[in-house]
């Protein structure tokens, strides 16, 4: 949520968010809420940096960039990843930080409440069937809504189907197909994977391009 800060008097450097409300405390900052939210994933921080996958063979192994970020010119690199319908997304950090390492990306616990504050989106991940680009290695994942729709948000609820005969998978394109799969028993759906036993978690996935799907079945 971004805050509009204006001074009152002698401005003075305030870099961190105890000094910040200190001083609207004092009176000597006004601050203005808005309603404007926005998402800055952190690339790099004192010490550290998302990482480069040198190989670019899997979605979530060595890390999330292409190239470490380049603060001269101010650029960084993600690999980009696709998903139905008609999303490419990029990974930057989880709630869940004891799997950050796994998945090769930062921890960000407080995220964890946006799931119980209704702002994020379903994003259904597949735990096995059709080999593909897909986080586990099979076909992409279904977001819930196309990127860039009315009812979006790129804090994905992670959800994972598992087909309970993985030489009867047929590729699925829509939330819709999930919700048949499950339905008819072809499909056994888990919040976060079948590892968490039903508890959630978000996963950072901005979606910066809309563009057609492209994954075929070999």
């Amino acid at each position: 949520m971004v805050n509009n800060v204006r001074f009152t008097g002698a401005k003075e450097l305030l870099d961190g968010s105890e000094k910040v409300r200190a001083a609207g405390n004092a009176g000597r900052i006004a601050i203005e809420a808005t309603k404007i939210v926005v998402n800055y994933p952190i690339v790099k921080w004192p010490g550290g940096e998302l990482p480069v996958d040198a190989k670019v063979e899997k979605a979530l192994e060595g890390g999330p960039l292409l190239a470490k970020p380049d603060t001269a010119k101010l650029e960084v690199t993600f690999k980009l990843h696709q998903c139905f319908p008609e999303s490419r997304y990029i990974v930057t950090d989880t709630s869940d930080v004891p799997m950050a390492p796994m998945m090769n990306i930062i921890g960000s616990p407080a995220s964890a409440g946006l799931i119980d504050a209704g702002a994020t989106s379903k994003i259904t991940v597949f735990g096995n069937g059709l080999e593909g680009p897909g986080a586990m290695g099979f076909q992409p994942a279904i977001f819930q809504s196309k990127a860039g729709d009315a009812a979006w948000s790129p804090m994905w609820d992670h959800w994972t189907a598992v087909w309970k005969d993985p030489k009867k998978a047929v590729l699925l394109r829509t939330q819709a197909d999930i919700d048949a799969g499950a339905k008819a028993g072809d499909l056994v759906l888990h919040h976060g994977t079948p590892d968490t036993n039903g508890k959630g978690f978000v996963v950072n996935c901005p979606s910066p391009i809309v563009a057609p799907n492209d994954f075929v079945v070999k």
